[in-house]
């Protein structure tokens, strides 16, 4: 798994993009770039494009992943107030899973399929 996180569309929100096979310690490391980068720049935005990342999770482990997340963002310096993730079109269940755990557990998260409505969404939200 390879990923790299930058700033985005005028630095209004944090950019990451991440490609090849997921796995939890490279993902981990991603997860804490990012955070990092939120508290360092005060950018509370981000887009996460994963469209080509190849997932191999069951639905138990995409709920583990979300209450990992959860406890990961308990540190409010560190989080963000949206994230937009862009997922691969294949993957449609698993996404509106993830979303939907997600936004039960009280996590700003959103999936789409198209990074130009992932863009819009997190630009016109406060």
């Amino acid at each position: 798994m390879e990923y790299k996180v930058g700033l985005g569309e005028e630095e209004k929100f944090i950019h990451a993009f991440a490609k090849g096979k997921w796995n939890a310690e490279t993902d981990n490391a991603l997860v804490k770039e990012i955070m990092t980068m939120v508290e360092k720049e005060a950018i509370l935005k981000v887009l996460l494009d994963i469209r080509e990342l190849q997932f191999s999770h069951s639905i138990l482990q995409m709920f583990q992943r979300v209450q990992e997340m959860r406890e990961k963002r308990k540190v409010p310096s560190l989080t963000s107030r949206r994230v937009a993730i862009v997922y691969s079109a294949t993957l449609p269940i698993e996404a509106n899973f993830f979303e939907t755990v997600s936004q039960n557990r009280g996590l700003p998260y959103r999936v789409f399929t198209d990074i130009d409505e992932a863009k819009e969404w997190l630009l016109r939200g406060s």
